[in-house]
């Protein structure tokens, strides 16, 4: 049984500053003629971080307290409410909130869509019941029956933010959580006595906690409840962290023609809404805000993708000052570029100088032994971005030429450089045809024992631990396909699996110690053979293999020369695969019997999440996975399948074992 804002508006809260009442609606158009109802005419997403626009939502009573991970509507006296109404309306649309419920008996917490001549589209929290939640709607306020709510089962929902959508069209309802759709009403259906009863005019959102179990109230309302409120367990608190809302029309507001309350008598007036001018002259919200955004999940994420970044840098920055000090090759060669500037052309003398280095095999022995220096261990198995500063950036995003870079150099050293001086270098892929020769148009692949060496030593490498990219069974079939050409259901496409084994050559080359022991530049080559396959894969269905060649290649584009364009590129192509393959859902809400390869996309999901939001967070471009179309929970391994070899807890279909992620506790652990 439901009542939502009726019973919170039926009852009268008795405290110090006097009595008061809400009213259900400031004017009924069944009853009277009304002012229009502002049209929010667009699609905007709220992250309720930080004070909300106050012409944009009204804060009817009570007030938020808002935290880094979203506001807490609480009641903290007894006998009070929070409501909180926005000054907007939406003619059918969707309404996507992330919210923990308040827990307590007699306690409701809510987010609906309300309109004027009170139709009403309903999520509903009863404190005592923390394992569900209800779906409820109303028509022209019709309460006479109470047979319209649903109940939906929803692990810890007062503990973790879920995501709880409604989609509303003048044809069906539904109401979907974390994903996966949990009821749909139709609007010519006994349940709306044929539309009659169905939600069909512009609503405005309302969020609120208010407590039901209370003197005044009916047995009904208090039994719905849970029982009446024990006052001495205050504060409850429900928490939202963000709210997505989309008008599926794009007027400025929306009238009533007449008072039948149908969807057809609702005029929408064109023009551009006041509440789509208030939102699109909102400042754009610079990096750090945009950080601040992320929940503590996600930066956990993030830092993991971004460490190797980072470290990249930041052993640049150490290599390279450290090569200034001294009178080398490289302060040579910009001086001789300075001094001869009359006599050629800057190309010719970045050419003369990157042949004069790349010319000489002793270079990447000078190289391995600064690299020894400046970033050992884990450091120095990704210093190889040494020389390309160009097309580099600190982690923060600075580029490593911009002023406050220099600044940062000369505080670390003590020097100030002329950096004007120092020749911004392409990414290798754009000049590596010229400066590498190939053998022959194609390599083969490489030796099976070199490659299970690279494996074994992979899997137990630091490297690993961030990007645990490879499955040690799956990786079988790959295997399987590339040398033998037996395909299977893990492994069906033969090309995918070639570039896959170039792409993880490739990147032990880079990150493994001693592999084979070959230069980087030969890294390039198999990262390059790999890129080969790629009209194969594309021209095939999405396979698991061709998702992991391309995000081992984005960590070689990485590692290689901060190659922001190719990684650009190959996060588009891998979050296409991973929509495809259903990575962006929880395999066990994406699949009736998920199997090992669906955990195994999971897995590569959240390396492809977070490498794209490091990339985005470094270049300020806007992320290729969205989080709406994500589904961002974590879910515990079930006890029976749990792996006791390992005895760092885990999750089931995410980031496991050995990851950084899964040496975190997770009980209760969201990502959104």
């Amino acid at each position: 049984m439901n009542f939502l804002f009726r019973a919170l508006f039926a009852f009268v809260c008795l405290v110090s500053t006097g009595v008061f009442a809400y009213s259900e609606t400031d004017c009924n158009p069944l009853n009277q003629t009304c002012p229009a109802d502002a049209a929010l005419g667009t699609e905007h997403t709220w992250w309720f971080n930080s004070t909300l626009d106050d012409t944009l939502w009204n804060m009817t009573t009570g007030d938020i307290d808002y935290t880094s991970t979203g506001a807490d509507f609480s009641i903290k006296t007894e006998n009070a409410s929070t409501l909180l109404v926005s000054n907007f309306y939406i003619f059918f649309g969707v309404m996507e909130v992330h919210a923990k419920m308040a827990k307590g008996a007699g306690i409701i917490s809510s987010v609906i869509l309300q309109s004027d001549d009170l139709d009403e589209i309903d999520w509903e929290w009863v404190g005592y019941n923390t394992s569900a939640v209800q779906s409820d709607f109303f028509g022209k306020g019709n309460t006479t029956t109470s047979d319209r709510g649903g109940i939906h089962p929803v692990a810890n929902a007062d503990t973790e933010y879920h995501n709880y959508t409604s989609y509303w069209d003048k044809d069906r309802l539904e109401w979907w959580i974390d994903g996966t759709k949990v009821r749909t009403v139709n609007y010519s259906e006994p349940l709306t006595v044929y539309g009659k009863n169905y939600p069909q005019t512009p609503c405005r959102v309302k969020m609120s906690i208010w407590p039901v179990g209370i003197k005044g109230q009916s047995i009904g309302n208090i039994e719905w409840g849970g029982g009446y409120v024990n006052w001495t367990d205050v504060p409850f608190t429900m928490s939202v962290q963000r709210l997505r809302v989309k008008d599926f029309h794009s007027g400025k507001e929306y009238k009533y023609d007449g008072k039948t309350g149908t969807y057809e008598s609702i005029e929408v007036v064109s023009g551009n809404s006041t509440a789509k001018q208030e939102i699109e002259k909102t400042p754009s919200k610079t990096l750090a805000e945009k950080w601040d955004d992320l929940s503590e999940g996600v930066h956990i994420g993030v830092y993991c993708g971004a460490a190797a970044v980072g470290v990249i840098a930041f052993a640049v920055f150490g290599w390279w000052c450290h090569r200034q000090r001294k009178k080398g090759r490289l302060q040579s060669a910009l001086d001789d570029g300075q001094n001869g500037a009359e006599l050629k052309s800057l190309e010719a003398y970045k050419l003369q100088w990157r042949q004069s280095e790349w010319g000489q095999k002793s270079y990447q022995q000078a190289q391995a032994r600064e690299a020894e220096k400046w970033a050992p261990g884990f450091a120095k198995s990704l210093q190889s971005a040494a020389r390309h500063l160009g097309n580099t950036c600190t982690f923060d995003g600075t580029h490593v030429l911009a002023g406050t870079s220099r600044e940062w150099i000369k505080a670390c050293t003590g020097e100030d450089f002329d950096l004007d001086r120092f020749p911004i270098e392409f990414p290798r892929w754009q000049y590596s045809a010229s400066t590498i020769s190939l053998n022959k148009e194609s390599l083969d692949l490489p030796e099976l024992s070199v490659l299970r060496d690279e494996i074994e030593r992979y899997q137990s490498s630091r490297f690993a631990l961030f990007f645990p990219i490879l499955d040690s069974s799956l990786i079988e079939d790959t295997i399987n396909a590339a040398y033998h050409q037996k395909v299977s259901t893990a492994s069906p496409a033969i090309a995918s699996a070639k570039a896959c084994i170039f792409a993880l050559h490739a990147l032990a080359i880079i990150v493994l110690d001693g592999s084979e022991q070959l230069p980087f530049h030969a890294s390039l080559q198999y990262a390059r053979e790999a890129h080969r396959h790629f009209p194969d894969i594309f021209s095939e269905a999405a396979t698991l293999d061709g998702l992991q060649a391309i995000l081992l290649l984005i960590l070689c584009s990485q590692g290689l020369a901060a190659d922001f364009h190719s990684i650009n590129h190959l996060l588009a192509a891998a979050s296409r695969l991973i929509y495809d393959m259903k990575g962006n859902y929880s395999p066990r809400m994406a699949w009736d019997n998920p199997s090992t390869i669906d955990y195994h996309t999971r897995h590569l999901f959240w390396i492809a999440f977070v490498c794209d939001k490091g990339f985005s967070l470094v270049t300020g471009l806007p992320p290729m996975l969205e989080d709406s179309q994500c589904d961002l929970t974590f879910a515990m391994i079930p006890p029976e399948l749990l792996d006791q070899s390992n005895e760092k807890p885990h999750i089931y279909g995410d980031p496991y074992p050995g990851s950084l992620i899964g040496q975190l506790p997770y009980d209760r652990c969201e990502m959104a």
